[in-house]
């Protein structure tokens, strides 16, 4: 009777986005399932993750095993952001990251953010493809031509990555558009 979601951003540019969940969204569809009798639980680890879990390189395993704990419910959300890159060297401070997920050793090479490991591991690498994403728009001129950099072109491989998959998508511009 738990109804578990793993939510997957970037911290830096969704602050705003993931509170609006957090305050106005996710209580919601608590009360909501509270009435069915189901306890809901968001999975947003900007707030479970310890000093020494990035110390001990233990931030990815544990968003995976929690990616796991939270199957098939995946909620991807990104911004303009393509994320946290781990160099290769922090795969090898967790001992058991590399043995219960041998595929990030690969995906970590090719420079891929956790993010990008996240909406594989929870939505893009199963059998079948399951989750739900929200893509903001980002607001610009048209005299502000913004360069494309790597960081850029990565996030819009993983967007049509998704897009490709056949999920679903919706876009917003802001929080309450989310």
């Amino acid at each position: 009777n738990e109804l578990r979601v793993f939510i997957s951003s970037t911290f830096r540019d969704l602050q705003e986005e993931r509170d609006h969940l957090m305050k106005k969204i996710f209580p919601e569809i608590r009360s909501l399932c509270r009435e069915r009798g189901i306890t809901f639980m968001e999975v947003d680890l900007r707030w479970g993750l310890t000093h020494e879990d990035k110390v001990q390189g233990q931030v990815l395993r544990t968003c995976l095993a929690e990616i796991d704990r939270c199957r098939p419910y995946f909620i991807g959300v990104t911004g303009n952001r393509y994320g946290y890159v781990l160099e290769p060297h922090e795969l090898y401070k967790d001992g058991e990251l590399l043995s219960r997920y041998p595929w990030v050793e690969d995906a970590a090479l090719e420079g891929s953010s956790m993010i990008d490991m996240e909406f594989r591991y929870g939505a893009l690498d199963m059998e079948v493809p399951k989750g739900l994403f929200f893509f903001r728009r980002e607001r610009g001129s048209l005299e502000d031509e913004e360069e494309e950099t790597e960081e850029s072109r990565k996030l819009i491989g993983l967007k049509q990555r998704v897009r490709r998959a056949g999920l679903p998508i919706e876009e917003f511009r802001d929080p309450g558009q989310l």
